[in-house]
């Protein structure tokens, strides 16, 4: 693991040559959003905060994002942080996105956010996610679709890391989570 570099960066502090590096990473693994990534560049809809890159010698082989912002759960406005995590695929089973996680959930912690969100259909991130305590949701989640401004729901499935509040009891008696502008 020592061969790969760890950066962790505000967004707005990311070079050009960085910016298109995530944004060729991006569109090599999930093509499919590609109309998303080129109206934003190295992020799918949302800029996050905070982003991580993952270099082996001088090449990006991986990238997370995270994001924090106030939501309205249960008449209180509490702060949810969510993260996204992209390694290549000739790179995958190799700890990289566990450890690009575990930095996501310390950087929540550090921005105090009650909870953490994120969605996948990744078996193998399903399995990561559980080993580090996250919860699966199985109430709706619904995001306001940032180009149609249509309500859509969350198709994948998704899970929540409480840090500070008893979040999942609370989803589990409203009608379904609401994350504002999407998909994150």
């Amino acid at each position: 693991m020592s061969e790969y570099k760890f950066i962790s960066k505000r967004a707005g502090k990311l070079t050009s040559e960085e910016k298109k590096e995530i944004y060729n990473l991006n569109i090599k693994e999930y093509p499919k959003f590609k109309k998303y990534y080129q109206k934003n560049i190295y992020y799918s809809s949302i800029k996050p905060q905070k982003v991580l890159i993952i270099k082996l010698r001088d090449k990006i082989i991986g990238t997370g994002k995270l994001l924090w912002r106030k939501i309205r759960l249960y008449n209180q406005n509490i702060k949810m942080a969510a993260f996204g995590v992209l390694i290549d695929r000739n790179y995958h089973r190799k700890g990289l996105g566990t450890k690009l996680i575990k930095i996501q959930i310390k950087e929540a912690k550090r921005v105090k956010a009650d909870f953490i969100y994120c969605s996948t259909s990744n078996p193998i991130a399903k399995k990561i996610l559980l080993k580090l305590g996250f919860m699966k949701i199985n109430s709706p989640i619904f995001y306001k679709e940032i180009f149609s401004k249509k309500i859509k729901k969350v198709k994948i499935q998704s899970y929540i890391l409480e840090l500070d509040k008893d979040v999942l009891k609370v989803i589990s008696n409203e009608k379904g989570l609401f994350l504002g502008l999407g998909p994150l």
